[in-house]
């Protein structure tokens, strides 16, 4: 059965499940129960605008993203990773203009970048490789990720906090 869609200018709580999802990404350092949903009709793709809220277009508001596919759990995470750097301060708007939206501003290299030195997308996309490697050995685009899986796992404790 497909995932349920979201209604338009629906706003919604975080379901139990992507609450315990964001936990095991983040551990106790994300406050998930703050966090809002908001489905809407105009832009593309989605946004986090701070520490508690989540954009999707309606197209890609689920009810519950744990019910989603892969591809659907990998786009929540990576927004999580903004609500999580919201929560630890970040002005994300700032942040945004600071890194760009090109492709340029998501690609990463782990061998020349520090996680804390990456820009807000780049540390939202590797945290978002990790989670998708840690279930399968591809990326989402079915290519291998630039860097072997335990790379991605000995930088988790910047972003995970037991």
């Amino acid at each position: 059965m497909a995932p349920r869609r979201m209604k338009p200018l629906a706003l919604r709580w975080l379901t139990a499940a992507e609450q315990a999802l964001a936990r095991a990404v983040f551990g106790s350092g994300i406050r998930p129960e703050r966090v809002r949903i908001f489905a809407q009709p105009v832009f593309p793709r989605p946004f986090t605008p701070g520490s508690a809220g989540i954009v999707y277009p309606v197209a890609e508001s689920l009810t519950d993203f744990t019910e989603g596919a892969l591809a659907d759990q990998a786009t929540f995470v990576h927004e999580m990773v903004h609500v999580w750097q919201a929560q630890k301060g970040v002005i994300l708007a700032l942040a945004k203009i600071k890194a760009g939206d090109t492709d340029a501003a998501y690609r990463y290299d782990l061998d020349q970048q520090a996680f804390p030195e990456m820009n807000i997308e780049q540390q939202a996309r590797v945290v978002e490789h990790d989670f998708v490697l840690q279930r399968q050995d591809t990326l989402i685009t079915g290519r291998p990720p630039p860097f072997p899986a335990d790379r991605y796992e000995a930088l988790r404790g910047w972003w995970f906090a037991p």
